[in-house]
């Protein structure tokens, strides 16, 4: 998905991405909704949104190309913030053209397809011969009729999807294993979906929590509080009527 780095006469810095010219208005949705199921399943994305421009009102110069970002704390401690990008091959979607009713359905080549339709002689269909019509060039191939998601494939056979577990998923998705927020009185509960799952024991789980301002760079409301149980105390201290935010982070028990 063609793109590049600009910068508004604000100051404002944005990444502009281009759809092919056989896939129109494909490739930025797939990316606009892409990364908003990825926020709400909380990963680090950026916020994407289709928009028309005038080449004409642009001038050429360049900019760094990065959406990691350093974040260093009031301690003087600092991570990198990794962002999730690119997810303009998402859905059905291939980035310059909708994806072929064979993608996902089977391997490039698929020896195991043609050796079953050289063996029906004519009487077996494979799943890429029948799925529905593209309606939509917008939209592509996106169907539920036909398409498995527990028979998913990658475009070529790749050992480690073919050995994957479930604890080789959870591995994968583990940067965000706390979800299910909701108060109760005068505290804030949460699940742990890895001990829900049964991938992780809870006597082996605690929890770090900490609330900050709403704007995350603010001073500390405390100094955070470590807890075994999915229940975090709501901070006597904090203001009517301010909103804050609260980090929960797991931990090994000691």
């Amino acid at each position: 998905m063609p793109g590049f780095t600009v910068r508004d006469v604000s100051g404002s810095v944005f990444y502009l991405k281009f759809d092919g010219k056989d896939g129109p208005k494909l490739a930025t949705s797939a990316e606009v909704i892409s990364t908003r199921i990825l926020h709400a399943a909380g990963y680090n994305v950026p916020q994407n949104v289709a928009a028309h421009v005038q080449f004409e009102t642009m001038e050429i110069g360049g900019e760094a190309n990065t959406l990691n970002m350093y974040i260093r704390e009031r301690d003087s401690r600092g991570y990198v913030k990794h962002y999730l990008i690119d997810q303009g091959a998402s859905l059905r979607s291939s980035t310059t053209a909708p994806r072929s009713p064979k993608s996902e359905n089977e391997y490039m080549v698929d020896l195991g397809e043609v050796g079953r339709s050289l063996l029906g002689g004519g009487l077996y269909r494979r799943v890429s011969e029948t799925a529905l019509p593209m309606e939509h060039l917008e939209i592509g191939y996106l169907e539920s009729e036909v398409f498995n998601p527990g028979s998913w494939v990658t475009n070529y056979p790749n050992v480690a999807f073919e050995h994957c577990t479930n604890r080789d998923g959870y591995w994968f998705a583990r940067s965000n294993p706390i979800d299910r927020f909701r108060i109760a009185g005068e505290n804030l509960l949460f699940s742990d979906l890895a001990v829900d799952g049964g991938l992780e024991a809870a006597l082996t789980r605690s929890y770090r929590c900490q609330f900050y301002d709403i704007d995350g760079n603010g001073p500390r409301v405390n100094k955070g509080v470590i807890t075994d149980m999915p229940t975090i105390p709501i901070p006597e201290d904090l203001t009517m009527g301010v909103l804050y935010a609260c980090q929960v982070r797991t931990r090994q028990a000691d």
